[in-house]
């Protein structure tokens, strides 16, 4: 007898359908007696609500007989609830009680259903909706009742809305509609909670067989129980000392610790004693699952541990099969068997097997190996109990598999904890360990040890250029070479990106240190090739030393950092030992770079201007507008000092907005003060002005705020500015002239000079640099030099400016060259915006 259930659904079993019938039969006749009481008291007074709602408006004749069916039904249910006890005495006087009471339920259904139609009033929607709600709570009353007999409680529902929706139907308007529809919509919902509720006793039905079913079952097995009880007790001691001793084995160190080959002999040992096989051995499976390989045999007393023979699934696929679905395959007589033909003749054979026990061990799904047992004659059952044990012995090779794994996992993430991924170097977290050990070391032997940082010097236009596989390629090589090039004592890390640090501890002799550097500048410094590709490399180091330049990891590494940036700021390809005097620059460095955030705001930025005279005409034909920094404590900061910095911080662009615009205002204010008289202001572009795509819209904003003509500016640049990207820069050149504004070259001849791309930009003059007007009196060369230039602006028809005039000689020289534009000392230092007005007034005479 069994039922089962099946998402609330009650399935019976042929042998539980007469029991299950009683239950439900019972169920359904106890709810209707003991429910159905309340609800015909409840109808009862429903039916005097009803006739009193409607007296007014129906014969009261009809109201009389409507109420008295409706009564007297309802009294009849009653009285058969009340009754129960003495009509019902058998299975079958319930089922006709139970059919009765049906069919006093569906007469009311249909008493009630006439009632609304005869209590309708068409003209009265209150009325109407009146009736509606006397149905609805008639509806809602039996639906407890009628759960378990829901298509009684579908008939009913028909028979006591059906009139009154014929009525509404049959109004034909839009009030009848809804209230029709109204009325279709709650009896759909009682009917889904009759039906759900009728579904949820069948589940409880259900659940009641189970645990009857289950309480039987359970009465049986105590039975059985009781009858082995006392072969049980004979097994208890040897069961008890088995799982003691697979415990032992679980929480041996040799399974748990990960060493695979003691497992294997622990495992191994404990098999032969459990079962007496002569031989038992260690077999693991490929990946591919297609070969076990014998790799563990312990027989007489002796561990072998190396491979020697292979079951393969070609020869043996039915053994295979087997493994990847039992927990074990017992052979008694491994000569006879057809599906171990091939492994008899490849193995067995030579060991004298006669009967086999595979017990196969897993690691996640599928089989990772198995352990094999080989009696040489006698025993050749394979007692179950033989089997179960072995093959919790195999499962604690599983666990021994995993600890491998786990061992192996810890082993690696440590590995990688350490070592830089790309190089196969130390990595930060390794070297700062290894740092701090030598340090302690030479702090307790007074010994002395160096820290070289190495920088790859230009690195990112390596990136850039020529993409990140090949700047990984080169970072391998350059560890490799530092690698070579140190001793083999010395630790070689990479920091990340392109820093690498080499740590060289007892190293008394300074000529040691300045060796290594050397070697490594001349090792990295050069060509190598990266993926196919041939590029060139360099690097600045950065040297400090224990315990002259600090006494910690931290600031060891900082001092070197500081003396790698010095070789970079000397044209990087170098080595430096770090000094003290560095500390004090770096100091004086952020305190400047501070100061230099906040000078813009606190209006510590002035422009000096230099006056550009024409030799030729005489007088002042122009201005070089030149960023002067007024510090309240640092004093006058030279522009040396705080344009490199600005530069480098991105705060040039602000300053190099602000030094544009104030220079287009003061020239405006001149051209309004001298009247006819048109001056030029000379403005210096810097790299990141000229790297901003908002360069062109900066320069016409401040020409339209100020109002200066732009014919009157003049934006000077570098070649080496300009050389970075020739193409766009010639672009943003030919935009910057069409807003009309005048372009100089500035130190030409001092960069690249390239006589391909002179001929193709846009540019109004050149600024002959001051290092060769400087020489030219005494020097051939840069009178040779000058001569040139001064020709080929002359033949380009643009103009030609000397820079740096300081001497009377120069000035001669320069006259006599043709020269006819100069600035310099010798006429006017950079002076203050009120200084440079008055200068601006006069007429000189430049006769000198």
């Amino acid at each position: 007898m069994s039922a089962v259930m099946t998402s609330k659904k009650l399935v019976v079993t042929p042998e539980a359908q007469p029991s299950a019938e009683r239950i439900l039969q019972s169920e359904r006749v106890g709810v209707l007696r003991h429910l159905g009481r309340w609800i015909d008291i409840g109808a009862m007074g429903l039916a005097l609500l009803a006739a009193l709602a409607f007296w007014s408006s129906t014969p009261h004749a009809v109201v009389v007989a409507w109420l008295t069916g409706a009564l007297a039904l309802s009294l009849g249910r009653l009285v058969l609830s009340w009754a129960f006890p003495l009509l019902v005495l058998s299975e079958s006087a319930r089922r006709t009680w139970q059919d009765v009471f049906m069919v006093l339920s569906l007469g009311l259904g249909i008493l009630w259903g006439l009632g609304g139609w005869i209590f309708f009033e068409p003209g009265s929607t209150v009325h109407q909706i009146a009736l509606v709600a006397l149905l609805v709570a008639r509806a809602a009353m039996p639906t407890m009742v009628l759960a378990t007999h829901r298509h009684i409680y579908l008939t009913y529902l028909g028979a006591l809305f059906g009139p009154l929706l014929l009525r509404l139907v049959a109004m034909l308007n839009v009030t009848g509609a809804l209230i029709a529809f109204a009325c279709f919509a709650v009896a759909a919902v009682m009917w889904l909670l009759v039906d759900e509720g009728g579904r949820e006793m069948l589940a409880n039905i259900g659940f009641r067989l189970a645990y009857r079913e289950a309480r039987l079952r359970l009465a049986d097995e105590v039975t059985t129980r009781t009858r082995y009880q006392s072969h049980l007790v004979d097994h208890e001691d040897r069961t008890r000392r088995r799982e003691s001793k697979l415990l032992e084995v679980a929480l041996d160190p040799r399974i748990t610790g990960g060493n695979l080959r003691a497992a294997c002999e622990l495992i191994s040992e404990q098999s032969q004693r459990a079962t007496g096989a002569a031989r038992v051995s260690v077999w693991f499976m490929n990946r591919k699952g297609s070969l076990l390989r014998n790799a563990h045999t312990y027989l007489d007393g002796t561990h072998v541990s190396r491979a020697t023979q292979d079951i393969t699934r070609e020869d043996s696929g039915e053994l295979f099969e087997q493994l990847a679905h039992s927990r074990g395959i017992s052979v008694p007589d491994v000569r006879r068997n057809a599906s171990l033909a091939s492994a008899w003749k490849r193995y067995f054979a030579s060991t004298g097997a006669r009967a086999v026990l595979f017990v196969p061990f897993r690691n996640g799904s599928g089989v990772h190996g198995i352990i094999l047992h080989e009696w040489m004659a006698g025993k050749t059952d394979g007692m179950p109990g033989d089997m179960a044990f072995a093959s919790s012995l195999a499962d604690s090779m599983t666990l021994a598999l995993h600890s491998a794994e786990r061992s192996a996992s810890e082993i690696e993430m440590r590995r990688l904890a350490t070592v830089d991924t790309l190089t196969g170097l130390p990595n930060r977290t390794a070297f700062m360990d290894r740092l701090n050990q030598a340090l302690a070391h030479a702090g307790r032997h007074h010994e002395r040890l160096a820290l070289l940082f190495v920088d790859v010097d230009r690195f990112k236009t390596i990136n850039d250029s020529l993409g990140h596989p090949v700047g990984d390629q080169v970072l391998k090589e350059i560890g490799r070479r530092l690698v070579n090039c140190v001793r083999a004592e010395d630790v070689v890390a990479r920091l990340g990106g392109d820093e690498f640090m080499v740590l060289m501890a007892g190293c008394e002799d300074p000529k040691a240190v300045t060796f290594t550097a050397q070697r490594i500048l001349d090792t990295v410094s050069g060509t190598l090739n990266a993926a196919g590709v041939q590029v060139h490399t360099g690097c600045s180091i950065g040297i400090s030393t224990y315990p002259e330049d600090g006494a910690d990891a931290a600031t060891l590494m900082k001092n070197a950092d500081l003396a790698m940036y010095r070789v970079k700021e000397r044209g990087r390809n170098g080595f430096q030992f770090f000094t003290r005097d560095m500390q004090a620059l770096a100091t004086l460095r952020l305190a400047r770079e501070n100061a230099l955030r906040w000078a813009l705001e606190r209006h510590e930025f002035k422009l000096h201007y230099q006056p550009q005279f024409d030799v030729r005409r005489g007088g002042i034909y122009g201005v070089e507008a030149l960023l002067r920094w007024e510090h309240p404590e640092l004093g006058t900061v030279p522009p040396a000092e705080f344009i490199p910095l600005a530069e480098e911080t991105g705060l040039i662009v602000p300053i190099g907005r602000w030094a544009l615009r104030e220079a287009c205002r003061q020239m405006k204010a001149w051209h309004d003060a001298s009247g006819d008289r048109k001056l030029q202001v000379s403005v210096n572009l810097s790299v990141r002005q000229f790297a901003q795509g908002s360069l062109v819209g900066m320069v016409k904003e401040a020409l339209d705020a100020t109002g200066l003509p732009p014919a009157c500016l003049k934006l000077e640049i570098t070649e080496s500015l300009l050389m970075r990207d020739i193409e766009s820069n010639l672009q943003m050149l030919e935009e910057l002239k069409l807003l009309g504004v005048r372009i100089a070259l500035d130190d030409f001849g001092k960069e690249h000079s390239s006589m391909t791309y002179l001929k193709r930009l846009p540019i109004d003059a050149i600024k002959l640099d001051r290092e060769f007007v400087k020489g030219a009196p005494e020097n051939s060369y840069d009178r040779a030099i000058i001569h040139c230039l001064l020709a080929l602006a002359d033949s380009l028809r643009i103009q030609a400016v000397a820079e740096g005039v300081e001497t009377p000689e120069q000035l001669a020289f320069l006259k006599s060259e043709g020269c006819r534009y100069v600035q310099g000392y010798l006429f006017s230092p950079p002076l203050p915006a009120r200084e440079a007005g008055r200068l601006l007034c006069k007429e000189l005479d430049l006769a000198v």
